[in-house]
């Protein structure tokens, strides 16, 4: 059809983009404000952000390939358009699972390069391969060289589970990147990108000359797509998009907006929308799940409930400090800031005077998307339940049926066989995280707002509001009290005293949790 255009998904080098009449957001004046600044760059952002084809699009720019930049705004700014040598290590190619399948990648980029500059010497530590081809190419042609790295991380993310390789790739390419340092004379830029910085052991202290771009405010927006920019690019596909669902074109942004917008990377930053998730319900001309299903996060799910991490803050009031957030030592640090990193939270407001951010989901595709794959870590058997309907959950909790919802909540945690680990406040609290996600999730379908919080020690609550009710659970496990202990604790201390404004129907549940059993034991509702 005429007016389906050619759009990038999957598409990361940035001659085929442009030799292939693709539609493309132009990024090139952060490209040129890099290049002015002269300064080496870190930067980092999370899978499919488009950091390859930034990377690409430096690789053309120094190659002084000045054709493929006509009517891109650099073509405005460079004047001079110098023809420079660049060594481009891609190490998102390949999967690492020791140091060996790491070497096997850099024999194969290096020996290419070795070839093209004519190195004579051809052995040796990988560090002093790489200083030769860099001796070389400055020498054969007269120019500085321009040094691109991609994935700089993926060989220790690969191996975060396994500790002996993490251990021996860490310490393996501390000494590798670390030779960027002493070659300075050389260079006329240095790169490297990634998702996640990692600290421990000093991996940066040999790149401590790289200047860290991540969360700086000008370049908030170099990956990711705007939304100036998407009213800019992508006229015609958002047209598309709302015929297609019968909305007009401002409804269909404000669902864009819903489900792929909200990362925020820097403090006084642009927002953007996720690229690939953008790019991919364009292509398909439907509101789907596209990003979340690229990312691999059991992993991820289970080192999150080891580490007794309070999820019910996720959404919105987690607070980390402006250093804290910007590095990550695996088993040292929290999960935070990888979490950030890796696009499952992002800033939603800011502490000037603690230097502190507040972070949470960045919108609803990662929100729903991160909780289901987090569910199955704390219930082992979720994904073998086949009997459970969370729509159908969900239309009981809407129309205030909590006999209904209860009976397929017992029904559906009971199938599954939980055991209730003691944690530092308990097992309710293990019992609440549960509630907090099965809940979340179902909002969904229906329009509910679910909030989780201790008002005293011995006190755990999750808070439901749909459009008619408020739903108020306490919680509790037999091998401490019952049911009617939850619904007292609901009733004490004025904790369910209702806002005379709020004329919703007000329903209080006790829950108790069979430790032995690993399920729901009784419940006790009271209607207010």
């Amino acid at each position: 059809m005429s007016d389906i255009r050619k759009l990038p998904v999957g598409i990361q080098d940035f001659e085929d983009l442009r030799a292939g009449n693709y539609v493309y957001v132009d990024k090139t004046r952060y490209l040129h404000r890099l290049v002015k600044m002269g300064n080496p760059f870190f930067m980092g952002r999370p899978q499919r952000f488009g950091k390859s084809l930034l990377l690409s699009t430096m690789k053309a720019y120094f190659e002084g390939k000045k054709h493929l930049f006509e009517g891109l705004a650099i073509a405005e700014l460079e004047k001079e358009w110098t023809k420079h040598p660049v060594i481009y290590i891609d190490l998102n190619q390949a999967d690492y699972r020791n140091k060996k399948d790491l070497h096997d990648a850099l024999n194969s980029i290096l020996g290419e390069y070795e070839e093209k500059w004519n190195v004579k010497s051809k052995e040796g530590e990988y560090s002093l391969r790489f200083k030769n081809i860099i001796t070389s190419a400055y020498d054969r042609t007269g120019q500085r060289v321009a040094v691109l790295v991609d994935g700089y991380d993926k060989p220790m993310t690969d191996t975060m589970g396994d500790s002996e390789a993490y251990k021996d790739i860490h310490i393996f390419l501390c000494g590798f990147y670390g030779l960027l340092k002493s070659m300075g004379g050389y260079l006329c830029f240095e790169y490297l990108t990634g998702v996640t910085k990692f600290t421990n052991h000093d991996i940066f202290s040999g790149l401590n000359h790289l200047n860290d771009v991540s969360t700086y405010d000008r370049f908030s927006g170099i990956c990711g797509i705007t939304e100036q920019e998407l009213l800019d690019n992508f006229k015609p596909e958002i047209e598309l998009l709302a015929k297609r669902k019968e909305l007009t074109a401002e409804q269909a942004l404000a669902e864009m907006k819903k489900r792929y917008g909200g990362y925020l990377f820097a403090e006084e930053g642009e927002n953007v929308y996720n690229p690939f998730s953008v790019l991919s319900a364009f292509s398909e001309c439907n509101f789907g799940s596209y990003w979340i299903e690229t990312e691999t996060l059991d992993v991820l799910a289970r080192q999150v409930e080891r580490s007794g991490m309070d999820i019910m803050k996720l959404d919105g009031d987690t607070m980390i400090s402006r250093d804290q957030l910007r590095n990550y030592r695996p088993g040292v640090t929290s999960l935070v800031p990888l979490l950030f990193q890796s696009g499952y939270l992002t800033i939603k407001s800011s502490y000037r005077r603690l230097e502190a951010y507040i972070l949470g989901f960045p919108n609803e595709e990662v929100k729903y998307g991160f909780l289901e794959r987090l569910l199955p870590a704390y219930l082992p058997k979720w994904n073998t339940n086949e009997t459970f309907s969370m729509t159908a959950f969900a239309e009981e909790v809407l129309a205030g049926n909590a006999e209904n919802f209860m009976t397929m909540l017992r029904a559906c945690i009971v199938s599954v066989s939980c055991d209730f680990p003691e944690t530092e406040n308990g097992n309710e609290r293990y019992c609440q995280k549960i509630f907090y996600i099965i809940f979340s999730l179902a909002g969904q379908f229906i329009d509910m707002e679910v909030k989780s919080s201790d008002w005293f020690a011995d006190v755990v609550k999750t808070e439901v509001k749909t459009e008619n009710a408020i739903y108020v659970f306490g919680f509790k496990t037999d091998d401490k009290a019952a049911a009617e202990d939850a619904l007292a604790q609901i009733e004490s201390k004025g904790h369910s005293v209702p806002d005379t404004a709020d004329h919703r129907r007000r329903i209080k549940i006790g829950v108790e949790f069979s430790v032995k059993e690993g399920g729901i034991k009784r419940w006790l509702v009271v209607s207010g």
